[in-house]
């Protein structure tokens, strides 16, 4: 073979190998396994074999209770903090309590997709929403 039909030949193979991958986050220590949702009353507990997360609402707001490593249990959040907290353009802060929850959050299916471009959305799973 020519030099031109082997780097031709070279630059299909890898080109069509591109095809065939996925953009995905490895995990380098245990597998994480898949996610459950669990709720009872106000509260809501998301977790994998990995991390655990309490969300807990009193009816107007929304709030992370704890957020913990399962396998050095250590405890990132030991005391309950905003949802989330925005930094707006002239430094000042708004968090998850300057919101007011307008009903309960409530927890939905998620249907997989087996033609999404992203590979997250081609497994099912849950979806906790909420609106403020």
């Amino acid at each position: 073979m020519n030099y031109m039909k082997v780097k031709s030949l070279i630059l299909l193979i890898l080109l069509s190998g591109f095809n065939l991958l996925h953009a995905q986050v490895v995990y380098l220590a245990d597998d994480p396994g898949n996610a459950r949702i669990k709720a009872r009353s106000n509260q809501v507990t998301i977790k994998n074999n990995v991390l655990r997360m309490l969300l807990i609402t009193d009816g107007a707001k929304i709030r992370i209770a704890a957020f913990e490593d399962k396998i050095s249990y250590d405890k990132v959040i030991g005391e309950p903090v905003p949802l989330f907290e925005l930094t707006m353009a002239d430094k000042s802060i708004i968090t998850s309590d300057d919101f007011v929850l307008k009903s309960e959050p409530v927890i939905e299916n998620i249907s997989a997709n087996e033609n999404a471009e992203s590979l997250v959305n081609r497994f099912p799973g849950k979806k906790y929403s909420a609106d403020f």
